[in-house]
């Protein structure tokens, strides 16, 4: 597959999304915050759920984790595709602070955004970005990152630092989109024709492979040919185990 053909495969309506992750990975998930604040970000979502483990002499052990990362929805509860505000990435960084004043609990982060929304000034996109960063480095509790689909500039790092950062094998993830490359490069005269989009994404190394190799993420987790669906089972296996 070529690299535009993988964007394709993120952006499918048949593609899995952080809810279906949710229902067949985690147990006793609940949605958790502010949801009927001015302040909620559809694109955001945060729950507390447990997680099943089964260990090398056979016990299975249940432990509690947060789970925050990017919704994009779909139909008539589609979440601005996933593109989060200024004030859903400060939601999720309160949490995450939060998981470790309460107990030390291990954060499990999602990212599939094709990059943050573009506000400005005093709701500047870029400061929330930063702290985001800035405060996930401090963290002392167990931080598990993983793509799942679009890894957009820095709307995707904003959940994308842990001890562990794994990508899915149909996800991508660079500094910039291939249509904002593509923009720059046609002077921002839109739209941008398609062959100037393919060519940038394939300059701009944004596979799983590519990431691995490069040293962005520790692991793969693989897909079929062409992307898990919700309905996968299998790969949520994977994904769990």
């Amino acid at each position: 597959l070529a690299p535009y053909d993988i964007i394709r495969i993120t952006r499918s309506p048949e593609r899995f999304t952080l809810e279906d992750i949710v229902h067949h990975v985690y147990s006793n998930a609940e949605e958790i915050g502010s949801r009927h604040n001015f302040t909620n970000d559809g694109a955001i979502v945060v729950y507390q759920a447990e997680i099943s483990r089964r260990r090398t002499n056979g016990q299975v052990i249940t432990e509690p984790v947060l789970v925050v990362g990017h919704e994009k929805g779909r139909g008539e509860h589609f979440r601005q595709g996933g593109a989060a505000n200024p004030f859903g990435n400060e939601r999720a960084r309160k949490f995450m602070e939060t998981a470790q004043l309460r107990g030390g609990i291990p954060v499990h982060l999602f990212v599939s955004t094709p990059g943050a929304f573009p506000y400005e000034e005093p709701l500047s996109a870029w400061r929330e970005i930063a702290q985001n960063l800035y405060t996930m480095a401090g963290l002392s509790v167990p931080i598990v990152a993983v793509n799942i689909g679009e890894g957009g500039s820095g709307g995707a790092e904003a959940l994308f630092m842990g001890d562990i950062r794994a990508m899915t094998g149909k996800a991508w993830h660079t500094v910039i989109s291939p249509e904002g490359a593509g923009a720059i490069r046609n002077r921002f005269e839109l739209p941008v024709p398609l062959d100037i989009i393919k060519e940038f994404a394939a300059e701009v190394k944004l596979t799983a492979k590519d990431n691995l190799r490069y040293g962005i993420v520790d692991k793969i987790i693989p897909e079929p040919l062409l992307g898990a669906t919700r309905s996968d089972f299998d790969f949520f296996d994977r994904l769990h185990y």
